[in-house]
């Protein structure tokens, strides 16, 4: 077998780990896996394959091969021409993983007589085995490859000091224009990242096209449903679920009751965990409270909060199992709740500190930027909207200890393009 880098004569699309996850065993001595997820424009023969090893000890005999069956695709343009492209998409386990070590690795995909050609190499470091870990968040949604104001920050801060990034919906606006090619330009933005970090999707409106297929065909999660799942993370359950089976009822509604019965045995199950994962964090595109201009009590968010027609809503499972933080986007804007439980809501002398209350933190992160700019607040200003601003920006989730949690959300300033503090909050339990 000829194993060489070659100059593609067709465009391929970079290799990259989409969203990562080492998977937690019961029996902590068992090696973990990671997922990698890689594309291409160019034909292949029928597979790819990835290849790795721990950075500190890769000889040839340490090295690992993991060869993977090709995923052929159509893209289909969503901007309104009826162009039509295939695509090239490989799916691969990386196993027998160590706890906190370090790997590097490279794909590759097979394009006849025997030749690989090779991506660029890329390291990750596994989550460490460790009771006392504190992982870090980083959150933001609505992200353009037009406007994205935000994303060198987030790359900057990412690559320092954040352990897993959610996108929480709305890429690139969209994935599916100009034929797929704009959600290969999205894909080639999020690569310093995105081949380093979990990046972990959350479905959007503006993910829609042919029943969510560009979303399908580019992200890889856990679970046996692209659109919803969930994820440990050191102290985190993380919970990822789809507001858009409310919206999009054309593709059917026994969607909401399946994401719903799911959700109510995940629920069940990570409350009987909280020993291992204290905190439950919710993660959703459209929001279920929003000052948005002429969305206070909207149709939208009550339909998510309360249901519809017999089909259940967000807001009741939430409160009944406990859930400790939930995330939105949607709203081109950052804005943060007092604890909320049907608009009753808990405000403490401190209004950057919740302690001993009922109800649920929310936060809107649909600020990272796009070429829809932002979306405008009501002139009113409900006293359960804690803070609230039109500013590009991102959030990040932090565990301080065995009792609080730590929300900091930056803005960047337009002017001179840097980043600051915009809001805080501590919570505990």
């Amino acid at each position: 077998m000829d194993e060489k880098r070659a100059m593609v004569l067709e465009p391929t699309f970079p290799q990259i780990i989409y969203n990562a996850k080492l998977k937690e065993d019961e029996n902590l001595d068992t090696p973990g896996s990671m997922y990698v997820t890689w594309a291409s424009n160019s034909r292949c023969q029928g597979k790819g394959v990835v290849k790795y090893c721990e950075a500190n000890n890769c000889p040839a005999s340490n090295i690992f091969k993991k060869f993977v069956k090709v995923h052929q695709y159509l893209h289909v343009d969503g901007s309104g021409t009826k162009k039509t492209r295939m695509g090239y998409a490989f799916r691969a386990t990386m196993t027998n993983l160590k706890q906190n070590t370090t790997y590097n690795y490279v794909t590759g995909i097979f394009v006849g007589n025997g030749t690989i050609f090779w991506g660029k190499s890329f390291q990750f470091k596994t989550f460490p085995n460790d009771p006392n870990w504190k992982p870090s968040v980083l959150i933001l949604g609505d992200m353009a490859t037009d406007n994205d104001q935000a994303w060198p920050f987030i790359v900057e801060d990412a690559l320092n000091s954040v352990d897993v990034i959610i996108h929480a919906g709305d890429f690139a606006y969209n994935l599916d224009f100009d034929v797929g090619h704009n959600g290969d330009k999205f894909m080639t933005m999020i690569e310093p990242v995105a081949t380093r970090i979990p990046y972990m999707p959350v479905v959007g409106n503006h993910e829609s096209h042919l029943n969510f297929s560009e979303y399908f065909n580019r992200f890889t999660t856990s679970g046996p449903h692209s659109l919803f799942y969930s994820i440990n993370v050191g102290p985190f359950h993380i919970i990822a679920l789809s507001s858009e089976f409310y919206f999009e009822v054309k593709y059917g509604l026994d969607q909401i009751l399946t994401q719903y019965n799911w959700l109510k045995n995940d629920l069940e199950t990570a409350n009987k965990n909280r020993d291992k994962q204290k905190w439950i964090i919710t993660f959703c595109h459209r929001p279920i409270y929003t000052t948005t201009n002429g969305l206070i009590k909207g149709k939208h968010p009550e339909k998510l909060r309360n249901g519809f027609d017999n089909f259940p809503g967000f807001e009741k499972i939430f409160i009944d199992n406990k859930v400790d933080i939930s995330f939105w986007a949607h709203e081109h804007n950052y804005e943060r709740f007092y604890p909320l439980n049907d608009y009753n809501y808990n405000i403490s002398q401190n209004p950057h500190i919740y302690q001993n209350f009922s109800g649920i933190p929310h936060f809107i992160v649909g600020n990272a930027g796009s070429q829809e700019k932002f979306d405008p607040f009501d002139e009113s200003h409900p006293p359960w909207s804690a803070f609230r601003k039109l500013v590009y920006g991102y959030a990040k989730l932090t565990n301080l200890n065995s009792t609080s949690l730590y929300v900091s959300a930056y803005g960047i300033h337009e002017a001179n393009h840097t980043k600051y503090l915009m809001d805080y909050v501590t919570i505990t339990y």
